[in-house]
């Protein structure tokens, strides 16, 4: 409110609590206004929590929607000191006993002893190593880097598939340079050109040589049992990773052994079964949701935000659509999920009757199974979902956008009436302030017209 304002000075009235009052029951309408918004904003919130719970819903779908979920395997090995196995989804089931006769071992070269490595010196000139089938690279070998250090570096860097570093103590130490790959195909060829000469200042220089301290060798198996005349298969590989002995297997060879390893691929349906029951969780938190927005209690008389509202009812029906429906292309023994022991109970909630003959059914006809999500319960309820929650046209935006307009639309409402009852009060405070100077100027007028009275009435007293 702008301007002076006379509270009461002459009147005697409250006129601030008056006005206050008085402005209060104006603002009566913007009071109501921000409570419809306050009640919108609360239905938006409401809505939101509904999205992503069928977020979550739809994410559960679609991962029972992935093809490489019902292929899952798991491999087991009767010893893991021998080796591991792990297998990719859809490998051949199966049992398998190997025999790791060796595991792959890297090329591994080693110098002549030396009492200094850093000072030490070894000639200049070129070392050639080749790795494998690999190009032969060429170290140049200077009077900056012949000590053993020195040349320890430059094998380093020059790129090779092999690490070269100093071993020992005291006053012996190696040069060892280890090949990076194993097996045969990792084998060094190494050619060595110093020339031997008196060093400056009388340094002794050695002839650089090395020696085979662990030669290639590749891994052995032998797949098979040696029973009266039958002969195991032999494979030999270049690596302790080995992935093409077995279809859709990886083995890692870890030691050698006398005795025979067996390997069993089997079906692994722990996570299918995990992701069902996760299902079912997310399905049932939707329809509690639904159910506690649209709740109404004779009772008590209490309700959901959304009593009576069409289009929850709809949702509610098409997830319910979704999950009862049968699926024509799988077998009939797993077409719909109540095949599967997953009912719709009477209040609306999945439920899972036996956890135990679910198990079963997903270890004996899995591809049945995937039949069922992957063509019908899966696929159809997630498409639903994205249809009810998709921006710009799914059933819960366009919701949500509607009370969006609406709490902006009060906004503007309130933001005028506001104006106006600014306007409303200034005049208050104006007429209030306008009636008060009235009061004190009549009365201002009031005491000078009795001051003359009374100098009347004194004056004719003392003329008498």
């Amino acid at each position: 409110m702008a301007g002076i304002t006379i509270d009461g000075l002459v009147s005697g009235l409250q006129t601030g609590d008056l006005i206050a009052e008085l402005m209060e029951a104006e603002r009566a309408p913007i009071t109501r206004m921000e409570s419809t918004k306050e009640e919108y904003q609360n239905k938006i919130s409401l809505l939101q929590d509904l999205s992503l719970k069928l977020s979550t819903l739809k994410i559960s779908a679609d991962t029972l929607n992935t093809s490489s979920l019902y292929g899952a395997r798991t491999v087991t090995s009767s010893q893991e000191n021998v080796l591991t196995a792990s297998a990719q989804s859809g490998a051949p089931t199966g049992r398998y006993t190997i025999q790791v006769e060796r595991i792959a071992l890297a090329h591994q070269l080693a110098s002549g002893v030396t009492s200094d490595p850093s000072a030490q010196v070894f000639g200049t000139g070129t070392i050639t190593l080749q790795v494998g089938s690999g190009s032969q690279v060429t170290i140049n070998i200077t009077s900056d880097n012949n000590s053993l250090n020195g040349i320890r570096d430059a094998i380093n860097n020059a790129g090779l598939p092999v690490t070269a570093s100093i071993v020992g103590s005291g006053s012996e130490y190696h040069l060892v340079i280890l090949s990076n790959a194993t097996g045969t195909e990792g084998q060094i060829t190494l050619d060595i050109n110093l020339q031997v000469e008196e060093g400056e200042g009388g340094e002794e220089v050695e002839t650089l040589s090395f020696s085979d301290i662990q030669p290639p060798q590749n891994a052995k198996l032998l797949l098979g049992v040696a029973i009266d005349a039958s002969t195991p298969l032999s494979f030999e590989f270049s690596s302790n990773t080995v992935t093409g002995l077995l279809p859709g297997v990886t083995l890692n060879l870890l030691s050698s052994s006398s005795s025979s390893v067996t390997v069993e691929v089997k079906e692994d349906t722990s996570l299918l079964q995990e992701q069902i029951e996760k299902f079912v969780e997310n399905y049932n938190d939707v329809i509690n949701t639904i159910d506690n927005l649209t709740f109404y209690d004779p009772d008590s008389g209490e309700k959901g935000s959304f009593l009576g509202d069409v289009n929850l009812s709809i949702i509610q029906m098409q997830l319910e659509r979704a999950v009862t429906s049968v699926v024509k292309s799988a077998p009939e023994e797993v077409n719909s999920l109540s095949m599967l022991g997953v009912k719709l109970t009477k209040t609306g909630l999945l439920q899972i009757e036996d956890r135990e003959a679910l198990s079963e059914k997903l270890s004996t006809n899995s591809a049945g199974i995937k039949e069922l999500f992957t063509e019908g319960v899966a696929k159809n309820l997630s498409q639903t979902i994205q249809s009810m929650t998709v921006y710009g046209s799914g059933t819960l935006w366009v919701k949500q956008d509607m009370y969006q307009r609406m709490i902006q639309d009060i906004d503007k409402r309130i933001t005028s009436l506001e104006e106006i009852m600014d306007l409303k009060e200034e005049r208050l405070w104006r007429q209030y302030t306008n009636l008060e100077t009235y009061l004190s100027n009549m009365q201002s007028q009031s005491n000078w017209l009795a001051a003359q009275i009374a100098t009347l009435i004194k004056q004719s007293s003392s003329g008498s």
